[in-house]
């Protein structure tokens, strides 16, 4: 007969430990996102003349600021979130 400790466990930790699982996630994925949309930033400053950057760059400096701020966000909740669960 199965123990009754652990799916007491699961059931009191539940509310939040898949949301910190899914905060976790999308904070690795925006860590590995920034690296790549920098180096997409560079290479457009490094091929294009000073005029077009602006405007081809934009994109990318904002990508950059949204998934900072997004890790920034998640990586927060997915802490509280763990304390919670213990």
């Amino acid at each position: 007969q199965p123990h009754p400790l652990p799916s007491t466990l699961w059931h009191l930790a539940k509310s939040t430990f898949i949301p910190a699982g899914l905060c976790q996630l999308v904070s690795i994925l925006c860590q590995v996102a920034v690296p790549l949309l920098v180096r997409q930033f560079l290479q457009i400053v490094q091929d294009r003349p000073p005029q077009s950057i602006v405007a081809e760059g934009l994109p990318y400096g904002m990508a950059i600021w949204a998934a900072l701020l997004v890790y920034g966000f998640t990586n927060h909740k997915q802490r509280h979130w763990a304390a919670q669960t213990g």
